[in-house]
């Protein structure tokens, strides 16, 4: 069917708000000044097959490899689009940009939920082609994900334009493999459940001034 039209559906209601922000922005100077606008929740290329294909996704990897491929490009472009027309009302920030109250360098928040599910080598195929696509294309960011992701960290860490990740759920991984993968390789630990950082640190790890905690 070709590339979805931006103009139909919820979209048009999600520039509409980015309108709204930008006027509330500057009729309201210290309002522009310190409250950054999140860019919409486009979650991440695989994040959104899944939701459009549904659960037997992850059967098609194996099944039906070039047609993912080619939806996961088909959704990367869109992605794309969709931003850049979010960007023209709500620009980034030159220094930083924001996501949940959580700051970070670069400027987009990927979403890689759907790949906790994924084999290493199904990451280095599926998801990280597409994602180091957005990050080169907007500069860089941060990267989130719930459930398990320490397997598929060792290449995140890798990515360029990768500064800091934020994962919801320590209790599912292997902490000592998160921070070798993240602060240990300069990349900040943002929105760590605060019991995680706190057991880590009377285990003695050093996180080295990179990881941000909270609770």
């Amino acid at each position: 069917a070709g590339a979805p039209d931006l103009n139909q559906g919820y979209f048009p209601h999600v520039l509409e708000m980015a309108a709204r922000y930008r006027e509330i922005a500057a009729q309201h100077p210290k309002i522009g000044q310190h409250v950054f606008i999140y860019h919409p929740d486009l979650q991440g290329p695989l994040d959104i097959c899944e939701v459009v294909w549904g659960s037997s996704l992850f059967m098609a990897l194996y099944d039906r490899p070039d047609l993912v491929h080619g939806l996961l490009a088909l959704v990367t472009d869109t992605y794309i689009r969709a931003l850049e027309a979010w960007c023209e009302l709500a620009p980034f920030r030159a220094a930083g940009n924001a996501h949940w109250g959580l700051y970070h360098r670069g400027n987009i928040m990927l979403r890689d939920d759907s790949a906790m599910n994924l084999s290493p080598a199904m990451f280095a195929e599926f998801v990280r082609p597409y994602d180091q696509r957005l990050l080169d294309h907007f500069g860089g960011g941060a990267l989130h994900f719930c459930g398990r992701g320490d397997h598929y960290l060792p290449q995140v860490a890798e990515m360029p334009g990768v500064y800091a990740v934020n994962l919801s759920q320590p209790e599912c991984n292997a902490m000592e493999q998160v921070f070798a993968h993240t602060v240990d390789r300069g990349i900040n630990l943002i929105g760590l459940d605060g019991a995680a950082a706190q057991a880590a640190i009377a285990a003695g790890r050093d996180l080295r001034g990179r990881v941000h905690a909270h609770g």
